[in-house]
């Protein structure tokens, strides 16, 4: 028994000894315990909410907090300035309406909403996110001329069935305006179909359009002034144009009144009978690389697939455009227009 019971004592005390052993070294820490005897980790209840009681709910919540909302209509909310995320979601099976007005608002995620109406704009607005929702015949607008660097990420929503009102712009995302810094908005791996409107209409610094899908966007009703372009670039600057899926569309990427060093990059675009996929005027140093613009026969006897270099709506040439490996159905370049360069671009159709 007395060998038993030495044995028992010598285990701990060697754990011990490791542990001093470890803290004379500097780790400070003792042996792990084995996953067996580690204490299970407790994750965070969500906190609910309902219609009446989310502004309350919210002007509560601390960072890391997630608010889950009942079934509802929650009118406009504002949000407000968090030190760290907080999350709102529908609660499981719930389908929450609201819409957003955030005026210099921090750290808050929309996950899996549906979203009536949306308006981000101020000069602290940082760290805003909208995932997994739903904007049916709803427009987002996004004031960029204030943000600066403000990690503002749209991911993962569907855009569906807007058309441009009266009052409204004319993109169903908007981006108005631009600062001198970059703004830090990036819209990717999303849906854009139907309606009468842009899909997006790009006003900003730096804006980032990443992995998205457009389809069946024409225009309906020329009476409203609608170009409706899947995507259209107006008064922007540094957009990056990556890896986009555009099919059944009026028009790929509208840029007639100046584009000032996009990058317009491994998108592939298929119109419904318009010849230009990608129209550039009064362009400044962009980079068109690694586009598939499909080819065929289109209105007005021209190519489907057509890449159009020219002046801008108000008579400036284009100048120092880069087109290079990409697959078209012709290379237009007019009014005076030069590019910087050209090279390993192919021809179809």
């Amino acid at each position: 028994m007395r060998r038993r019971q030495a044995l028992m004592i010598g285990i701990p005390f060697a754990l011990f000894a490791a542990w001093l052993v470890a803290a004379l070294l500097g780790s400070g820490e003792p042996p792990a315990r084995s996953a067996t005897t580690a204490p299970a980790a407790l994750e965070k209840a969500a906190i609910p909410a309902r219609p009446g009681t989310l502004a309350g709910v919210f002007a509560m919540a601390r960072a890391g907090d997630v608010i889950e909302l009942a079934a509802g209509d929650y009118g406009t909310f504002k949000g407000g300035f968090k030190n760290g995320r907080v999350v709102l979601r529908p609660a499981p099976g719930a389908v929450a309406r609201l819409a957003v007005a955030f005026d210099s608002v921090a750290n808050v995620t929309l996950q899996g909403l549906t979203i009536t109406d949306l308006e981000i704009r101020g000069r602290g607005t940082r760290n805003i996110t909208v995932r997994d929702s739903r904007f049916d015949r709803s427009q987002a607008v996004i004031y960029t001329r204030d943000l600066v660097n403000a990690n503002v990420l749209f991911e993962h929503n569907v855009h569906e069935d807007f058309v441009k009102c009266a009052r409204c712009y004319e993109g169903r995302v908007e981006l108005v305006d631009h600062g001198r810094r970059t703004s830090g908005v990036t819209i990717r791996d999303s849906v854009f179909r139907g309606g009468n409107s842009d899909g997006i209409q790009n006003g900003g610094n730096g804006v980032r359009i990443l992995s998205n899908t457009f389809s069946g966007i024409h225009q309906v009703d020329g009476s409203k002034g609608v170009h409706a372009d899947a995507i259209q670039l107006f008064g922007s600057l540094r957009t990056v144009i990556r890896g986009n899926r555009m099919q059944d569309v009026a028009t790929g990427i509208m840029a007639p009144d100046g584009a000032d060093h996009e990058l317009i990059e491994d998108n592939s675009i298929g119109t419904a009978g318009y010849p230009y996929a990608i129209t550039l005027g009064g362009d400044r140093g962009s980079v068109v690389r690694g586009n598939r613009l499909a080819p065929g026969s289109c209105d007005y006897g021209l190519p489907c697939g057509t890449l159009r270099i020219m002046r801008s709506n108000r008579g400036r040439p284009s100048r120092g455009t880069v087109v290079e490996q990409n697959v078209f159905g012709k290379l237009d370049v007019e009014g005076g227009s030069r590019l910087a360069s050209r090279g390993s671009n192919q021809v179809q159709g």
